[in-house]
């Protein structure tokens, strides 16, 4: 089954859809130039692809219709959500971990996107899992409108998740952010600023996702 296979099944709006394989193109530039210990590089790029598949559930689309995804029918939308909730649940986790576990994932996949959390963020920088850290990294260098530097998706996430920006350890939070991303800069050759410049590829769609 290929990625974009997944997402038509599991009806995955186009804007999810490009947020992810937004997050596996920043992935992929790191890794392509990384210069570390070695990572399973088809582990990274699935887990950046699947890391969101449950998201339907918790989206407005009345708001979050980017300029890109104009020609989205609100109404359609709104019934494929609840057509997941109802199928799923309205928990957006419980519904990609069941997503997952429907299209056979391993469970060490499952297992490490449910542990890239921007509240998980201090205890991944502190620990030895690359993997963990590009996936958390990855994911926010990619914003709604294109790839943006960490200030900004650090800026955009918690101008609407207030359950982050109320939280008493949000300056700890940010910091651990910022070093990792001090840490994979180390091991990349290239100046993770020109992640700005990068394209999404969607030639990412066609990944083979296999089935365990």
């Amino acid at each position: 089954m290929k990625t974009f296979e997944i997402y038509n099944k599991f009806n995955v709006p186009p804007i999810l859809q490009k947020h992810m394989v937004g997050v596996a193109s920043v992935a992929s530039f790191i890794t392509t130039n990384w210069m570390g210990e070695n990572i399973n590089n088809e582990k990274l790029i699935l887990l950046c692809l699947l890391h969101d598949l449950g998201n339907i559930v918790r989206m407005d689309f009345d708001k979050q219709l980017g300029s890109d995804d104009d020609y989205l029918d609100t109404k359609i939308w709104k019934l494929k959500k609840q057509e997941m909730i109802e199928k799923y649940g309205s928990v957006d986790d419980e519904v990609t971990e069941k997503i997952l576990q429907e299209i056979g994932i391993d469970r060490d996949i499952s297992k490490t996107i449910f542990n890239k959390r921007f509240s998980n963020s201090i205890v991944i920088a502190n620990s030895n899992d690359w993997m963990l850290k590009i996936l958390l990294y990855s994911d926010l260098r990619v914003l709604p409108g294109g790839m943006g530097t960490l200030q900004q998706r650090l800026d955009e996430v918690l101008s609407r998740r207030v359950d982050l920006s109320s939280r008493n350890d949000i300056d700890l939070l940010c910091d651990a952010c910022r070093k990792i991303e001090k840490d994979i800069q180390k091991y990349v050759t290239k100046p993770l600023d020109d992640i700005n410049k990068l394209e999404i590829d969607n030639s990412l769609l066609n990944t083979i996702v296999v089935i365990q």
